[in-house]
């Protein structure tokens, strides 16, 4: 499975989570309407679990939108005589700006 691949895919789940998330306030408060007091844990539970699940999707998310321009730029720079050059040299100039700003904090 290719990185573009598995980014369309993260990002469905995060959406799959967040349609989740308001599906589930629908159900707690109509299981709080039915008196339903163990359904409505549950539900609460899964309510408490989803941010953390939604992180950890997003920060992969993230990796995956490095990793998919990362690679475009690879297959540019293999395909196009120089380009590469500037392609090393943005990335160390990108890297030493991170360093700095990191050293300042």
């Amino acid at each position: 499975m290719t990185a573009q691949q598995r980014l369309e895919e993260a990002q469905a789940r995060v959406a799959a989570l967040q349609a989740e998330a308001c599906g589930l306030a629908e159900q707690m408060h109509q299981a709080l309407k039915d008196g339903d007091n163990d359904k409505y844990l549950r539900l609460m539970a899964r309510e408490h679990a989803i941010p953390r699940d939604l992180g950890s999707l997003e920060a992969d998310v993230r990796d995956l939108r490095l990793r998919v321009t990362r690679e475009r730029y690879q297959a540019l720079a293999d395909a196009e005589p120089g380009l590469r050059a500037r392609y090393e040299e943005t990335v160390r100039r990108n890297r030493e700006k991170i360093a700095a700003i990191e050293a300042e904090s």
